[in-house]
């Protein structure tokens, strides 16, 4: 940034997806999953319209007049956001993502930024238009309002970030915290903790180079692989594709931003048949699955065999640990239910690698 201070994304505390039946994903989360209801909240745009609590009529910074049905609620410690465009055949920055999407699937991840004139300059620089701005609630103290930013970043990042001037879900009160503190059922799958965000990219090395380029982060942090060379090296077995075999190997990298874990993935083999390839040519760069830690792992595979729903893929890496097992990540293609693939994973990495909830074997070195 010409020597300027680099924005940096302080927390990411939302993931937000977009469907054409917002009741039915909602309903489908309660059916698979364990989580707080009680913290669901359901609003629309229109009503806080009408009552002088929401100004957002604009799409790539001209004039458009939507609105949005939506329903928040804490999942893993962090916000879980399902917006439904109310009217899906306008031109609006959601009903738009549905039509290229193909139906349901994941928008937005929410964060907080330490230095946002830095960032919309940067953005100006860039040429990357506000994909939407938004005001919203009463005034605040400080003469302010709550209010969010879109930037479509997924040709540079492979993502949509909402850059809110507030924090909304459990980290609210605490940006430290992601205790949701609620009465568990046991005999149902819960997600504990969703610890990573995985984007499906082109080009890993050109992704990599944007994010150091956009922000400031911890770049020690960033770790780069293959699974062609774990597998050459038996650290990888992972070669299935919806329960079938599937020769294919991809690169990736990981790194730490916003309390989360950030993994960039690039398929080795970019024709159809795999599942980032695929992914990758029915939507170009974007947010894939969310990595997360299920609680109760047995009864949502029971689950899932119930429904009829295959594994995407599951694979075992790295060393045996004392328990006998290995680091392990089993694959649900969710979208249809839920608007999410999920990455099950049998231990956590990145930044909360060694948070409580994470019950990672104690011989586990998360790289």
């Amino acid at each position: 940034m010409n020597g300027l201070k680099k924005p940096k994304i302080e927390l990411i505390f939302q993931v937000a997806v977009v469907t054409d039946d917002l009741e039915k994903l909602l309903a489908g989360w309660k059916e698979i999953f364990d989580f707080d209801e009680e913290s669901i909240v359901i609003k629309t745009t229109e009503e806080a319209y009408q009552f002088d609590q929401w100004d957002g009529f604009n799409y790539n910074e001209k004039h458009c007049r939507f609105f949005n049905k939506f329903c928040r609620f804490s999942l893993g410690g962090i916000d879980f956001e399902i917006i439904e465009p109310m009217d899906k055949e306008a031109r609006s920055p959601f009903s738009d993502f549905l039509f290229e999407n193909g139906g349901s699937g994941i928008h937005h991840i929410g964060v907080k930024v330490d230095d946002m004139p830095a960032l919309e300059r940067k953005m100006k620089a860039m040429g990357v238009p506000v994909l939407n701005h938004a005001v919203m609630g009463q005034v605040l103290a400080d003469g302010t309002r709550k209010n969010c930013t879109f930037y479509d970043l997924r040709k540079q990042l492979g993502l949509i970030l909402e850059c809110g001037s507030l924090v909304v879900g459990p980290m609210a009160a605490d940006p430290g915290s992601r205790n949701e503190g609620f009465k568990r059922n046991e005999e149902k799958p819960a997600i504990d903790l969703l610890f990573q965000v995985c984007v499906c990219v082109e080009d890993l090395e050109q992704t990599l180079a944007n994010w150091k380029d956009i922000f400031d982060f911890d770049e020690s942090t960033i770790v780069m692989k293959s699974t062609k060379k774990a597998f050459e090296e038996d650290g990888w077995d992972g070669l299935n594709y919806n329960e079938k075999k599937c020769g294919f190997f991809h690169r990736y990298t990981r790194f730490a931003i916003g309390g989360l874990d950030l993994e960039v993935i690039e398929p080795m083999d970019k024709d159809a048949g795999n599942p980032y390839a695929d992914f990758l040519l029915a939507h170009g760069n974007g947010i894939h699955h969310f990595g997360v830690k299920v609680g109760n792992m047995a009864a949502l595979k029971q689950k899932m065999k119930e429904m009829g729903i295959p594994r995407l893929n599951y694979a075992e890496m790295g060393p045996v640990l004392a328990d006998g097992s290995r680091k392990g990540c089993t694959f649900y293609d969710l979208r249809e239910q839920l608007g999410v693939i999920l990455e099950c994973g049998s231990v956590v990495v990145g930044p909360l690698a060694s948070d409580p909830r994470a019950g990672n074997p104690p011989d586990f070195a998360a790289d």
